[in-house]
């Protein structure tokens, strides 16, 4: 994992990206409320092939419980596979959004 510093605490940016059955039962609601109670900014959206993709940026212990989280999932959900990749290219502060689908495979 590739992180940065800020002050004393070290911060982590991650791209995941979920598969299974993750769209169309609450799943981006519920990473959003998992990350806004981990204080981890970033976003979560549905992708047109059926994926969901989020971006978390904040402490690195923080943004591993909500990695987590991800392969759980609310109820009614299915998560087959997520695939974490860092990205240090897209950090974020302060919020955590759910954005619009995009068409786009996120690859």
């Amino acid at each position: 994992m590739v992180g940065y510093n800020r002050g004393r605490m070290s911060f982590l940016s991650r791209r995941c990206l979920v598969s299974g059955c993750v769209q169309g039962v609450g799943y981006r609601a519920f990473v959003q409320e998992v990350a806004i109670r981990e204080k981890v900014a970033g976003y979560v959206r549905n992708l047109g092939d059926g994926r969901v993709e989020t971006v978390l940026s904040g402490p690195m212990e923080s943004v591993a419980r909500v990695e987590q989280a991800l392969g759980v999932g609310p109820t009614g959900a299915r998560i087959d596979s997520v695939d974490a990749t860092d990205d240090a290219e897209e950090a974020f502060e302060g919020t955590f959004e759910i954005r619009p689908t995009t068409r786009r495979t996120g690859e």
